[in-house]
């Protein structure tokens, strides 16, 4: 009967809660009587609050018919996890501003108007944030929108906080919703550039790109501190004026406007940065080809030049598009802005960044896990120094060592609790396997076993054993990392598995959890896993072996490669490497 109550109370029906609460003190549960007492201070609350308000809170405890799933890779919502993995300070402010929306969730479930006027205020500081609204889920910004609503309906004069979480009825009134909220509040800098980017749609109605220059402009004049280029709203404001100009064909002021933003938003750790350089690129090369029918003959060694400047701005957005988390790479990654360069270069005979030609590198160049594998590279030189993924694992790591290494060795690796997927036949018996990644297997969004495919890949991480399996990520040729979950592991293997492992993956399980989850997954590591070469790279940042300077050894397990100090200390005391030291002298 207490469960039953709990149920009820989940389920917010507060009054049948209480009378199961009351029939659970009948029966001698006699702390039911005060959570009663509680439920029905509940159910009073809940009669207080406007319809609007119930039908929030109660969108979580509606029923959802299940679709099949969608391959959606990019402009996901992040998780707290993801926003903490980036280590730039843009990236903690889009942290602080998602935190704040969740505080500001919390004041939905109060009748008092003064914490729904709060938690206005604080939606208003969270969406002020530059970018904010992407790590904002819809149903979060659904609820912010609808308790203005409420507030209004109960009288509350409309005011900018109260503005900027009100959205136009349909796409079709962007511009005109936008323009009225600019004229009632034409003080407020973001409500400015909102309006300023609205008029600039040219597919909606009412749109004016003259106008939306001039909103620009006055964004430019209302920032606090208009000087300062490193201010993350200048930042933010340059970007949007510097392309509004491009648009316009006003190229040296977009030029200006676009090298200011650059000064710092790299290491603001800005999205927008490697947009900004394949823009520049173009604007290099329309300069030599949009001007005066007299300034057109132009030498060979002019265009050379341009083209040269141009390919340094593709090479460096793309390096820098490496950086950029996927859920706010937005549709830079197929950016018509890149496309377009590219094409322009080939046109003037320089050689383009391709996704399928490889780029001769020095052999003393630094070299990162991925590298080791052969195989086809689409990122090549361009990847990030470190994998968000791999990051996120060794803080996990680091939180579960001490309960799980700090034990005595382990004898005996439990068995998978759940029936194997992978055929017990030996899978080296067919010799005959077609090359797969990661992508192309996680893309299928399936539960499904790849027979007569292999993944080349390198262990980067260390392994992590959860009391069924063994964890650990890996990364495929093309530095796409994953995470393996090793089921029925011989103590000799997974002695193997240390970062810098190369392996062959035959036969790989792609496991698809119901929370939506996607992982490797493998049961019989004896006939699926083929252990290739050990190469040393750093455990914590996975950079290779340089010649003649060979990665110093952790002095007590003998077994931790590290690149240099920096990165030893980081695994000693952040990484949890104190644990696993006792651990590996133990094996």
């Amino acid at each position: 009967m207490s469960n039953l109550a709990g149920l009820h109370a989940s389920l917010h029906e507060y009054e049948t809660a209480a009378r199961w609460a009351d029939a659970a003190c009948r029966f001698g549960f006699f702390p039911a009587a005060e959570t009663a007492d509680q439920l029905r201070k509940l159910a009073a609350e809940r009669e207080s609050l406007p319809q609007k308000v119930l039908g929030i809170l109660d969108m979580d405890t509606t029923p959802r018919v299940l679709t099949e799933p969608r391959f959606q890779r990019q402009n996901t919502t992040p998780t707290l996890d993801e926003l903490r993995a980036i280590d730039t300070s843009y990236g903690k402010r889009l942290l602080s501003a998602k935190e704040m929306m969740l505080k500001a969730m919390q004041h939905l479930t109060s009748s008092d108007p003064d914490d729904m006027i709060r938690a206005v205020q604080l939606a208003a500081k969270a969406y002020r944030i530059e970018d904010a609204t992407l790590v904002f889920s819809k149903e979060e910004m659904f609820c912010a929108e609808s308790l203005v609503s409420c507030l209004q309906d109960v009288g509350v004069l409309l005011n900018s906080d109260m503005a900027l979480l009100l959205h136009p009825p349909d796409a079709s009134a962007l511009v005109a919703f936008w323009k009225s909220m600019q004229l009632q509040f034409p003080e407020d800098l973001m409500i400015c550039r909102r309006a300023a980017c609205a008029y600039m749609f040219k597919a909606y109605a009412g749109a004016d790109i003259k106008r939306g220059v001039q909103l620009f402009q006055r964004a430019l004049g209302l920032l606090p501190h208009p000087d300062d280029d490193r201010d993350p709203q200048t930042i933010g404001v340059l970007y949007e004026a510097a392309a509004a100009y491009y648009q316009t064909e006003e190229l040296e002021r977009a030029e200006v406007l676009f090298s200011r933003f650059l000064n710092h938003a790299p290491a603001d750790g800005h999205r927008k940065v490697p947009e900004a350089h394949f823009i520049l690129g173009l604007i290099a090369l329309r300069k030599i080809t949009d001007g005066p029918q007299r300034t057109k003959k132009r030498t060979k060694g002019v265009i050379k030049k341009a083209g040269s400047v141009a390919a340094a701005h593709l090479r460096e957005g793309v390096a820098l598009l490496e950086h950029v988390p996927p859920f706010l790479r937005g549709g830079s990654q197929e950016s018509p802005n890149r496309t377009a360069l590219e094409r322009m270069l080939m046109l003037i005979g320089e050689t383009p960044l391709s996704s399928g030609k490889a780029i001769a590198t020095s052999p003393n160049a630094k070299k990162w896990g991925g590298e080791f594998v052969s195989g086809p590279r689409r990122h090549l030189e361009l990847r990030s120094d470190t994998s968000m993924l791999r990051s996120m694992w060794r803080e996990r790591i680091a939180t579960t060592a001490e309960s799980a290494y700090n034990t005595k060795g382990r004898t005996n690796i439990p068995s998978s609790i759940t029936p194997p997927r992978q055929s017990s036949v030996s899978s080296k018996a067919n010799n005959i396997f077609t090359p797969a990644t990661i992508d192309e297997l996680f893309s299928a969004l399936k539960d499904h076993v790849f027979t007569g495919r292999v993944i080349e890949c390198i262990v980067v991480s260390v392994p992590s054993f959860n009391g069924s399996s063994f964890q650990f990520v890996i990364e495929d040729s093309q530095r796409e990392p994953a995470r393996i979950a090793v089921y029925d592991a011989p103590q000799l293997l997974m002695a193997q598995l240390v970062p810098g492992r190369a392996l062959r993956l035959l036969n790989p399980y792609v496991r698809l959890a119901n929370d939506g989850s996607i992982m490797l997954r493998v049961d019989n590591p004896s006939s699926t896993i083929e252990v290739q070469t050990l190469h040393a790279i750093c455990w914590v940042c996975a950079a290779g072996q340089q010649p003649g300077e060979a990665l110093k050894k952790c002095a007590k397990c003998h077994k931790a490669l590290y690149c240099s100090k920096r990165c030893q200390t980081q695994d000693w005391s952040v990484d949890g490497h104190r644990f696993l030291c006792a651990a590996f002298r133990k094996s």
